[in-house]
């Protein structure tokens, strides 16, 4: 060839132009790993179930929170099934040295009655802690129990004795109309309650904040939705409600530079709706802070946080523990130590 030239390479995407690439990549390979998982997934759990496949061939199908459940399943199954496997061999050990020191005609020395002893200790350690972690276990179940029963507008109504979601007893949803009051809805349903306050949340910071807590959300909500409806359906259901968002702060970005332009008068009276409207809304969403604050006393709701709080952290030391103690055990038994961690409860 005579004559050629090269192509320029092409400038780099600026970071937001490159993060909504990655976004709309990424939402198109989830959705191929979702209808691979929604066609076989009733198969796959029969092979698994059965023997035909192993752990790994299952889980490469399962998609978001099934991935995460079946991970911590795996996880646990194996915890136990190697906490089993350690106690069977300290049995087992113990009692063919017991055996062994029974019969006369075997050497027995000092030393085998220092390993014995330890091995038995073992024993008695990992049975120890396995019946405390249970205990522990029923415990943390009742805090649960009481603590969503703290929950609740009074004594008959809990967050366990609602027939349906505390979203729709509450019956609270997102806005449908692009308007001022459903922007002020939007915000008290996307800012945590400790940050509101008597200012109307109008600023872009604020507003940036709201779109980040609504994308999160809506996320969830796919995932969610995925398995009670289609997909197609369910992206256009929550596509929808961030297309409302956008336009309720559209209209907000409008009213104040239309406001601008019609004099202090104006911009005055815009603030004052603004601060009635937030006030209204606020007083609105007081239920579900209500609901949240529960019907107990203070004290006496602070005072089961603590236990529960207690309860998990005994619980997670008590796993800890018991996994030392397995270590233990193992080099007892003249065995490797498990470098893996324990499992968190919380």
């Amino acid at each position: 060839m005579k004559y050629y030239w090269l192509v320029k390479k092409p400038p780099k995407l600026a970071p937001g132009v490159k993060k909504m690439a990655q976004q709309r990549a990424g939402k198109k390979v989830y959705k191929k790993r979702l209808e691979r998982q929604n066609q076989n997934l009733a198969k796959m759990t029969e092979d698994y179930e059965s023997g035909r496949i192993d752990a790994d061939a299952f889980r490469k199908i399962l998609v978001g929170a099934k991935r995460r459940n079946f991970d911590m399943k795996v996880q646990i199954d194996k915890k136990l099934a190697e906490e089993k496997r350690v106690r069977d061999e300290l049995e087992k050990r113990i009692l063919e040295m017991q055996q062994r020191r029974g019969n006369a005609a075997d050497s027995w020395t000092s030393g085998n009655d220092s390993l014995l002893a330890q091995l038995e200790k073992s024993l008695s350690d990992l049975q120890e802690s396995s019946s405390q972690s249970r205990q522990l276990t029923s415990e943390l179940l009742r805090f649960c129990t009481l603590v969503a029963n703290a929950w609740g507008n009074s004594q008959q109504q809990t967050g366990l004795t609602i027939q349906s979601s505390i979203q729709d007893a509450l019956n609270i949803e997102f806005p449908s109309n692009a308007e001022v009051r459903s922007y002020f809805e939007f915000a008290a349903l996307l800012i945590p309650f400790i940050e509101w306050t008597d200012t109307p949340p109008r600023s872009d910071s604020i507003r940036r904040q709201m779109a980040r807590s609504l994308t999160v959300i809506l996320q969830d909500m796919f995932k969610d939705f995925c398995f009670m409806m289609a997909e197609d359906v369910a992206s256009k259901h929550l596509e929808g409600i961030n297309g409302v968002f956008t336009a309720c702060c559209d209209v907000m970005r409008d009213m104040d530079e239309h406001t601008e332009t019609e004099g202090i008068d104006a911009v005055q009276n815009w603030s004052d709706e603004q601060d009635r409207i937030w006030n209204e809304v606020r007083m609105k969403y007081l239920a579900l802070q209500r609901f949240q604050l529960g019907w107990q006393p203070p004290f006496q709701f602070l005072r089961i946080m603590d236990s529960f709080v207690n309860v998990v952290q005994s619980l997670n030391t008590q796993d800890a523990h018991r996994n030392e103690l397995q270590n233990m055990a193992r080099a007892a038994l003249g065995e490797q130590a498990d470098q893996g961690e324990p499992i968190p409860i919380a």
